[in-house]
Parts: C-alpha cells; structure tokens; sequence
C-alpha cells in the first residue's frame, strides 16, 4: 500500500493528465496551493496520504464499536432505533461527535514569531 501511495503522490506532483480526470486530486491540490514548500515533498506527503487512509478506517471503526457497544448496553434505545431506520443516521453522527479523535500529527505554527528550544530556532511559519 505505501508502494501505491507514493505511486499517487509522485503523479500528484508530475504534469496532470487532462483525459484522465476532469478534477484534482488531493495530491495535485496541494502541489497548486500556497503551503511552504518543504510541507510538499514527495515524503512528506506520503506520509499524509498514508495518515489519511488510516484515520479514515480508524475513525469507523471506532465510531461502530462505540455505537454498538452503546446500543447493547441499552436494549430500549437499540429496540427504537430497530423501528426507525433514520436513527441510525443520528446514532452514527453522535457517535463520531462524542468519540472524535485524532489520528494524524496535530500542526503547531507560529505563524509572526521565532522560537527557541534548547539549540533549535524555529523561524516564524514553520512547523
């Protein structure tokens, strides 16, 4: 999967293929946008392709195993949601509310200022 991921993003960077698609991918979008060049590398975005598809799948996952879990432990609310399909939908939406979580690196910018750590500056927009 890393192989076809880098494969994505290596094509996300080249020249697009006006007869393939008639829109961009995400790849090719931040190829076009304004974001620090170094946030653009082929490894770098490999890397945030990879994060997304596995955010994606573990955010569902969660989401089920919440609501089920929710569900069993209150066999009234799983008895009504059996008669209305639509609460379905508000349980699956609750539940990605309530169990929300982060699964990809959380960027911290400062973006008017220059840090110091230790040895290390960090000069203003970078993260």
């Amino acid at each position: 999967m890393e192989q076809e991921m880098r494969v994505e993003v290596t094509e996300g960077h080249g020249e697009k293929d006006a007869e393939k698609t008639s829109h961009k991918n995400m790849f090719e979008e931040l190829k076009d946008s304004d974001i620090p060049p170094q946030e653009k590398t082929i490894d770098r975005l490999n890397q945030e392709g990879f994060a997304l598809i596995l955010a994606g799948g573990d955010t569902s996952s969660q989401t089920l195993a919440y609501v089920s879990f929710h569900l069993l432990d209150n066999p009234e609310i799983l008895k009504q949601l059996k008669q209305e399909f639509y609460d379905f939908w508000a349980c699956i939406t609750e539940g990605l509310r309530v169990n929300a979580i982060a699964t990809s690196r959380s960027v911290r910018v400062a973006p008017h200022e220059t840090l110091y750590f230790k040895d290390w500056v960090i000069e203003p927009g970078n993260s």
